[in-house]
């Protein structure tokens, strides 16, 4: 049947979460799977991706940044979800997960003896912004710093992508040049504070007092 329909297989940079289907998908044989305009969504991407197909004829539709997961090849940004208008309750400091993701390991443990020295010790780290993704994904953090230059994925790239899966995350963006550019994109993507290099214990201090607005009395 998939013959008599024309149908040819849809690619995984084709779909898109959270995003109205531009066409009709189909099984091998033919049979319905969704319909043009459908939401799909994180449960439904799963069985999709293993094998659906679309018309041939179509032509293919203006579309955003795919968003089906990290790649180790080429970074992409998500598309983030509209932030949420009501405010964030956040755990204290002394019982809040970070998340630092800093390719390199002096910058990373000069960051995590800040925050020991503050009495915030349950801290992970990660290499890249793919593995930080991997890590966020798996684990439920409050607090994450993304430096903005780092190998596979970059800290910008992270950023989106955290900010699509939870809104509500506390986000900071770290790099040896504060940039226009990096400013607006990382304003864009949700940033809630950006540090800049060298860091101090001043800038670390002024970083928490931010996250501690939205922490309960």
């Amino acid at each position: 049947m998939s013959e008599r329909l024309d149908l040819i297989p849809v690619e995984k940079d084709e779909l898109f979460l959270e995003q109205p289907l531009p066409y009709d998908l189909y099984d091998r044989n033919g049979l319905a799977l969704m319909k043009e305009g459908d939401i799909l969504t994180l449960h439904k991407s799963r069985d999709l991706l293993k094998d659906s197909w679309r018309s041939r004829g179509l032509q293919d539709p203006p579309r955003p940044e795919p968003i089906l997961g990290p790649s180790t090849e080429t970074p992409r940004i998500w598309q983030p979800k509209p932030m949420s208008a009501a405010p964030c309750i956040r755990r204290p400091l002394t019982e809040a997960k970070v998340l630092i993701a800093e390719d390199m390991k002096l910058s990373q443990k000069l960051l995590v003896n800040m925050l020991n020295h503050e009495r915030i010790y349950k801290i992970e780290t990660a290499d890249d912004g793919n593995s930080a993704v991997n890590k966020f994904r798996a684990r439920h953090f409050d607090l994450v710093f993304l430096d903005i230059d780092m190998p596979v994925m970059d800290g910008l790239s992270a950023l989106a992508e955290m900010k699509a899966y939870k809104p509500c995350i506390f986000i900071t963006l770290v790099s040896a040049s504060a940039t226009s550019e990096n400013v607006l994109k990382g304003k864009e993507f949700g940033v809630n504070a950006f540090l800049v290099k060298p860091i101090s214990g001043l800038s670390i201090e002024r970083i928490l007092k931010m996250y501690r607005k939205d922490c309960p009395p």
